[in-house]
């Protein structure tokens, strides 16, 4: 049991470092090929979504690590709700962001 507790462990860990990896390599290619207004454009818009986007899905990607685990009656229906919420406000902040794109 604790075997596949630490796989578990490493697999998310790996993960992690896997994505923090990706964002370094990711930040000195567009830092070489944007220009000074463009990156510091794509450096504004990821800061915004950063800031929004915790505002945006209100904890209910959280929500669900609490309640999930003790609901016995319906738990598909708690899953598939919380989803089509966080879908609904992915759609928000993609729409405001195509909106305000265009003046």
């Amino acid at each position: 049991m604790s075997e596949s507790r630490s796989v578990k462990v490493l697999i998310l860990s790996s993960g992690q470092a896997l994505t923090a990896l990706v964002s370094v390599i990711s930040m000195a290619v567009l830092t070489r090929v944007f220009s000074k207004p463009d990156y510091a454009t794509f450096r504004q818009t990821l800061l915004t979504y950063t800031f929004a986007a915790p505002f945006v899905m209100l904890g209910m990607n959280r929500a669900l690590y609490f309640f999930l685990p003790s609901e016995r009656e319906r738990p598909r229906t708690w899953l598939v709700e919380n989803l089509l919420l966080l879908a609904l406000a992915g759609a928000v902040l993609v729409i405001h962001r195509i909106a305000a794109t265009f003046p």
